[in-house]
């Protein structure tokens, strides 16, 4: 993600197994699983002014794989496991009409205290009512999207909300949200599966299963710490530098039917962090 101003930023998630204390009650340190990809919403604290505010964000939870009374988070009626009380929680299959259920096995919707990182699958309803949904009925810290087609992500965008309540959170207010493809989506939830059958009969969601959510700056010339490829835009270009002292720019061209936009491609050489630490200054690439 870029915007017109030089600043760019990097999203992954990190699915990690929480390392437990050794004999002599020493930490171990915790063990990363998977890391992967994936897209920051336009909306909420990762839209694009708020990150550059912050110089990006870093969540960690627990992970729970999308519910299966609610795989696409769309139902907006159903209560969370607080809101049912008396140890009770949603029974497997509901449908949102507010039923809860005793004694549910579902492991996936014992909430954690300290909150989780809800994934949801795409489709059926706009994005950021997926996000209010896991908002209001569990309290998220961040939401993952999966995408519906297989190695494909990109940025979500607000749309519009719909059955608006006078209570509804502000969007400055909803947890932060991304987007990770299909394919990846369903490696993150095969590998919470797997640790949620090794533990069945214990009182643990997933055995110490987090992960944690990054979106940094793309490049820091100060300190040489660069996660290529970096990407530098402005009005007038779009440039991507690749690691080996190469790029690609596409500048905007005027079309030849009236009123429309063509655009050129370019290939250039860079010398790596020195031509990065001059375009903090002047981040259009010039021949």
């Amino acid at each position: 993600m870029a915007d017109s101003n030089g600043n760019s930023f990097t999203c992954n998630i990190s699915l990690k197994k929480k390392g437990n204390r050794s004999s002599d009650n020493s930490e171990v340190e915790d063990r990363v699983l998977v890391v992967l990809p994936c897209a920051p919403s336009l909306f909420g604290p990762t839209g694009l002014s708020n990150l550059v505010k912050n110089n990006g964000l870093v969540i960690e939870a627990e992970i729970r794989a999308p519910r299966n009374a609610d795989e696409m988070g769309c139902n907006f009626g159903q209560p969370s496991d607080a809101q049912c009380g008396n140890g009770k929680s949603m029974a497997p299959g509901i449908e949102a009409d507010g039923v809860c259920a005793s004694n549910s096995t579902e492991k996936q919707d014992i909430e954690s205290n300290n909150g989780i990182m809800q994934m949801v699958k795409r489709g059926e309803c706009a994005f950021v009512e997926k996000i209010r949904n896991q908002h209001r009925q569990h309290d998220c810290k961040a939401v993952i999207v999966v995408n519906s087609e297989r190695e494909n992500i990109f940025v979500m965008s607000s749309g519009i909300l719909s059955a608006l309540e006078d209570n509804d959170p502000p969007e400055a207010l909803l947890p932060p949200s991304v987007m990770v493809s299909k394919e990846d989506g369903q490696q993150i939830i095969d590998v919470i599966r797997e640790y949620e059958a090794k533990n069945e009969l214990t009182n643990s969601f997933n055995d110490g299963i987090f992960a944690t959510l990054e979106i940094q700056p793309n490049s820091n010339t100060e300190t040489h710490n660069i996660q290529w490829p970096v990407v530098r835009s402005s009005q007038g270009a779009v440039q991507v530098f690749a690691s080996n002292g190469w790029g690609v720019q596409a500048t905007p061209q005027e079309g030849k039917a009236k009123g429309t936009t063509e655009w050129q491609m370019f290939i250039f050489s860079h010398d790596g962090i020195n031509t990065l630490r001059n375009l903090a200054e002047d981040y259009i690439y010039k021949d």
